[in-house]
């Protein structure tokens, strides 16, 4: 597996992994926005193809983490952890200070991967998610 910083030429494989594994996915004109604002996307690639990638923007001294998505076929397989891993590694590099980030309240497979890579539940944000509406539990990590 090799973990690569994303540009522009991965839009259209970002839409299709989002399409198989989220319930609002994004389309392919939402990550070339989010490609051209200067938000990271590292993917994870097996066998040259990518099959997951994580997204971070970048403000002032801070990452919020967007998203991590493995599409189901990789999962357990501790390609999410390791994608976690290099965004944080970046985010230091960036000179961020601490990582912010919501999960759905019944992710429990995030919730852990998270947990067990040092964040820490700051809060609940009400009826956050839509498709099912759900709520989403707000977490941190210092990582000065």
């Amino acid at each position: 597996m090799e973990i690569k910083k994303l540009d522009l030429t991965y839009c259209e494989r970002l839409a299709e992994i989002d399409k198989a594994c989220m319930s609002v996915p994004y389309s392919v004109s939402m990550f070339q926005n989010e490609l051209e604002n200067n938000t990271c996307y590292l993917g994870a690639f097996c066998d040259g193809i990518l099959v997951a990638y994580g997204g971070m923007w970048l403000v002032a001294d801070e990452g919020q983490i967007t998203n991590i998505v493995v599409m189901e076929s990789h999962r357990r397989k501790g390609i999410g952890d390791k994608i976690l891993k290099e965004l944080e590694h970046y985010a230091k590099e960036e000179g961020a200070t601490v990582l912010n980030l919501e999960v759905r309240e019944s992710n429990q497979g995030a919730i852990s991967l998270y947990e067990k890579n040092g964040f820490v539940r700051d809060g609940l944000r009400k009826n956050y998610y839509k498709s099912p509406t759900e709520n989403a539990v707000l977490m941190s990590k210092i990582i000065r």
